[in-house]
């Protein structure tokens, strides 16, 4: 009889944890509005773009992410990270409608393929949310299958 309370117990305890919407499992710390970690790859020879769609908020539906704020940057043995034609420093906002412009330039010899740059996350309700890291993976060649 306890086996199969303990069996029915973990069918419950699994059937609840599936039915939580994945976005839950990526709400900060304190239950608040959060956006995902990303990362994005490619040669030495691309330019790295974004988009508002590599930004995921996740937690709330009520705020949407307004900008970010550099806290660091990439690894410059690796390339630079710009808005349009202007290099970025750390404690940078970019606003979120202008995040289309933000590219990461590879060196064409980079002297690291693994880099990375951090960003606060600021929402529309003015809340700054948890560090954000994006990692850039540099490939000597194009990603194919074999």
């Amino acid at each position: 009889m306890k086996h199969r309370a303990l069996s029915l117990c973990l069918l419950l305890t699994l059937a609840v944890s599936l039915s939580i919407p994945a976005s839950a499992q990526f709400l900060s710390e304190d239950g608040t509005a959060a956006v995902a970690a990303f990362a994005k790859n490619g040669t030495t020879q691309e330019t790295f773009t974004f988009s508002a769609d590599d930004f995921q908020v996740t937690g709330s539906e009520d705020v949407s992410l307004d900008s970010i704020v550099l806290t660091s940057l990439p690894d410059s043995g690796a390339g630079l990270l710009k808005l349009g034609d202007s290099e970025l420093a750390v404690g940078d906002t970019i606003s979120l409608h202008a995040v289309e412009g933000l590219k990461f330039l590879p060196l064409s010899a980079p002297l690291v393929f693994e880099t990375s740059f951090t960003f606060l996350p600021v929402f529309s309700d003015g809340i700054t949310g948890d560090e954000v890291t994006v990692s850039l993976y540099l490939l000597s060649g194009e990603n194919a299958a074999p």
